[in-house]
């Protein structure tokens, strides 16, 4: 399921802690704008994540929600003050279902493609950002330093001067964007059913992929997502691709093998050849391979010389050589 694109800049914010080359980040990102944010960290203590988002709060504003996982510095008790301080609401993405917040995911990757190649050319790391955040997004979108600013943010990078981007002809643009990304998305995928309050599923542990059984407690408030019991009392979020109905569930029989006596029962594509009658067995001769039928080649009725394929094509030497034989 996509997010819904926001009305403005900065109203929904994603972030995300990533590590590359032994080092630490924070990524925030504007789901409209699609502007991202990148923190090198020295600490991964939730005092030094909080402090960034202040810091980028107080130059660009609060936003009305935030998305994250389900990392520690996220779901801290002084992480949720944080948020009843500042006002804004705070979301967390399926547990072990990073795809729910793609986005993030898909911005995380596009930074450490960045990152990676600014280091190889030994490039300034903020001027390769700089340079992403004024990249055009497509050719119907500006850059998102444009999207996030309303103006030209001067880089490195060669431009052109376009007129004023209206908010409603943005706003439509990113949804037929998204709109091609959905359609090549649901190729490959199909809707699963919902879930119901104290219907028994399995749940699948994201560290071995075993599945084991689990009662829905009851839906949660983000789509897709379900609070469930284990046997041993465990309250649990897992998100729907996690979890399937146990009656629907079938298990798989062993592969009975079948009596070698019983020719009724041989599941070979090559017919077997007709059986002796019972009244005449031939003890002393060994049982038959099932093989395909390949006659042998007959050579009765062949003339001195002449040969024959294991098709039964007979093949006769050139008249030249009959002086040889």
């Amino acid at each position: 399921m996509q997010h819904e694109i926001p009305t403005q800049p900065f109203e929904k914010l994603a972030a995300d802690i990533f590590h590359l080359d032994g080092q630490d980040f924070l990524l925030v990102a504007d789901y409209y704008s699609k502007m991202p944010f990148v923190k090198s960290l020295k600490t991964l203590t939730i005092k030094e994540t909080i402090d960034y988002l202040e810091s980028v709060f107080a130059i660009h504003g609060i936003p009305k929600m935030i998305i994250t996982d389900n990392a520690r510095q996220f779901t801290s008790a002084e992480f949720h003050e944080f948020s009843r301080m500042w006002d804004f609401k705070h979301t967390t993405s399926s547990p072990h279902y990073p795809q729910s917040n793609g986005f993030i995911e898909r911005t995380v990757q596009t930074v450490k493609n960045c990152l990676k190649k600014a280091k190889a050319e030994k490039q300034n790391p903020q001027l390769a950002l700089l340079a992403l955040r004024t990249t055009p997004i497509d050719n119907a979108l500006p850059s998102t330093a444009e999207l996030l600013f309303n103006r030209k943010v001067k880089s490195q990078l060669p431009h052109v001067i376009h007129h004023d981007h209206r908010t409603e002809q943005i706003k439509h643009q990113l949804l037929e964007r998204q709109k091609i990304q959905k359609k090549y998305f649901d190729k490959n995928t199909r809707d699963l059913p919902p879930l119901i309050e104290n219907q028994q599923v399995s749940v699948q542990n994201a560290t071995t992929g075993l599945w084991s059984p689990a009662t829905i407690i009851k839906s949660n408030d983000e789509p897709r997502s379900y609070i469930i019991e284990t046997p041993e009392g465990t309250t649990l979020r897992r998100n729907r691709r996690h979890l399937k109905d146990s009656s629907r569930t079938r298990q798989l029989e062993p592969c009975i093998e079948p009596d070698i006596d019983d020719p009724g029962e041989c599941n070979t594509e090559v017919n077997d050849p007709p059986t002796t009658p019972k009244t005449t067995p031939a003890p002393t001769r060994p049982p038959e391979r099932c093989v395909p039928s390949m006659a042998p080649p007959n050579t009765r009725g062949i003339k001195n010389g002449a040969s024959q394929t294991r098709s039964g094509r007979k093949v006769n030497p050139p008249k030249r050589y009959d002086d040889f034989i």
